[in-house]
């Protein structure tokens, strides 16, 4: 059995009006949030073993920080590929993990990662920032279709932020929520679609 995480990057800053949105960097509280999800994984026996990750700053940052608590060499794949894509471009990057990752990793943007997640859970999944969603995978080799078929939804969390701003140093909680069932509402925090100091993609 192989394990298929699929995570939204954490919550990025729009400080600058300068950055285009590739360059996006993370807030603090999204370092803390990403470093939540992975101590969340470790507890789920979730430790990828490999990880795609598309090449934009956000998505960087949220990986170098969960790194921080796996503290131990993980393979990655930057790829452009995942920069905002849809579904089926997102599959077909997955498509081209080694073999011998039984737990791999795909970090990535809204809509399509949301999209993608719900699609394979057979639910409708809410990726705010940090979400993730942890599935069971009955494949020999990650060149296949993934479906509901093969795919069964085992946790799906988030990186819960703490509410007291910037400035806390509490750290986040990378909770898993029982799948079928909404967390409730992030501090800070909007769907896809808006910025209003959320994250759009």
């Amino acid at each position: 059995m192989r394990k298929l995480i699929v995570m939204r990057h954490a919550k990025s800053a729009w400080d600058n009006p300068e950055w285009g949105d590739h360059e996006r960097p993370l807030r603090p509280r999204g370092h803390r949030a990403a470093r939540a999800v992975a101590a969340s994984l470790l507890a789920d026996g979730a430790r990828p073993m490999h990880a795609l990750v598309s090449d934009a700053r956000r998505t960087f940052e949220t990986w170098r920080s969960m790194m921080e608590v796996f503290n131990t060499p993980i393979s990655v794949t930057f790829t452009p590929r995942l920069y905002l894509a849809e579904p089926e471009g997102i599959a077909a990057v997955t498509r081209t993990a080694p073999d011998d990752a039984t737990t791999l990793l795909v970090l990535g943007h809204n809509p399509g990662i949301e999209q993608w997640a719900s699609h394979l859970a057979g639910e409708t999944l809410s990726f705010r920032t940090a979400a993730w969603a942890l599935f069971d995978v009955a494949t020999d080799d990650w060149n296949v279709p993934l479906h509901r078929f093969n795919v069964r939804l085992h946790a799906f969390g988030r990186g819960r932020e703490s509410s007291g701003g910037e400035s806390s140093g509490g750290e986040s909680s990378g909770e898993a929520v029982s799948p079928g069932h909404d967390a409730g509402p992030d501090t800070g925090k909007t769907d896809a679609g808006g910025h209003g100091g959320g994250d759009a993609g």
